[in-house]
């Protein structure tokens, strides 16, 4: 199945019954492994516009980096479908069992988790579409529900979550 794939409308002629919504956790972290699975299972468009919406909310992702200082790049791999991604992570937890897990491939040398404004993060999405990447695959690490999509719709996805709520920080580093 594709990541796009279960926005298609089920064959049943009737509408899904909406997937039960995450909660916050007692730390108030949003459960994105759950939102995505349901998500994906159920065919919910409601809840994947509520997946991105969790998403986009965060202050920041964390990404792969390769090298140091402002010769570092933000990293990106092929997936089993031969298509290259951006990979980016809403803890970095996630983002450090990837580098530690099977999908992270030896051969790209040693990467670092480095956090990143969401709002920059795609902002930065033209360049790196212009330079290969297709698509942005999120939480890809063992024991985690990934989602993601090509980087056109992601870029849409967020200009539509802008719109919705548009007192969102510009593009650019977080003040400390």
């Amino acid at each position: 199945m594709g990541f796009f794939d279960f926005l298609k409308p089920k064959r049943s002629g009737g509408s899904p019954e909406p997937g039960p919504r995450a909660k916050p956790d007692s730390a108030g972290a949003v459960d994105f492994d759950f939102l995505s699975r349901e998500a994906e299972s159920g065919r919910d468009v409601a809840l994947l516009a509520e997946l991105w919406r969790a998403a986009f909310a965060l202050e920041k992702w964390y990404v792969l980096a390769r090298g140091h200082g402002g010769d570092a790049a933000t990293g990106t791999g092929r997936l089993p479908n031969g298509r290259t991604y951006v990979f980016a992570f809403t803890d970095p937890a996630k983002a450090a069992a990837f580098i530690d897990g099977p999908d992270y491939p030896a051969s790209d040398g040693p990467a670092n988790v480095m956090s990143i404004p969401v709002a920059a993060f795609v902002a930065g999405l033209p360049e790196l579409r212009r330079n290969g990447v297709e698509g942005v695959c999120i939480n890809r690490a063992p024991g985690s529900h990934a989602f993601g999509g090509p980087v056109e719709d992601v870029i849409a996805m967020h200009e539509e979550c802008r719109r919705q709520v548009p007192d969102e920080p510009a593009a650019g580093p977080v003040p400390d």
